[in-house]
């Protein structure tokens, strides 16, 4: 049984990938927008693979006897251009990459070793969320040419 801590710890975390999914989403249609449909592949198969982590924990929680509480998600930011995209979608991967943290610390200070182990794929996931978004980032600030970011994002992350 997971303790009322864990428990809203865990239902928060729901929350905040339901808004990585859709942020994910969001910047998906900026960038179609502006004609890079490689990149809007990408960041859309992002955003399900963020519905699939909410997902996760929303079992998790079951499995563990716990209720799911699913709280209101905010609605994500608009971007104005591809690089304000992934610069959100940076910020958000470190944000999520502390609050996992925390939620294992947490774990820690409960005894809870399973709730710890569970976290730790997420916690590894998130060195693959960063880096990516870093490459996004990186990718975004060495081209002036929309194609020309959309084919290198579609050949580096695609």
């Amino acid at each position: 049984m997971l303790s009322q801590r864990l428990l809203d710890l865990l239902n928060a975390q729901v929350g905040w990938e339901h808004y990585a999914s859709a942020l994910y989403r969001q910047a998906s249609s900026t960038v179609y927008a502006l004609g890079m449909a490689r990149t809007a592949n990408y960041l859309r198969k992002a955003a399900e693979e963020e519905r699939e982590h909410a997902d996760k924990f929303s079992e998790y929680v079951d499995q563990r006897g716990g209720q799911l509480r699913l709280g209101d998600v905010k609605a994500p930011p608009v971007f104005s251009d591809a690089r304000t995209a992934f610069t959100g979608i940076l910020e958000l991967e470190q944000e999520v990459t502390g609050l996992l943290s925390q939620l294992q610390q947490a774990a820690d200070e409960e005894g809870d070793r399973m709730t710890n182990e569970f976290l730790a794929w997420f916690l590894l996931e998130q060195i693959k969320g960063e880096a990516d978004a870093r490459t996004l980032t990186r990718l975004a600030a060495g081209s002036s040419d929309l194609m020309t970011l959309d084919a290198a994002v579609g050949e580096t992350l695609g």
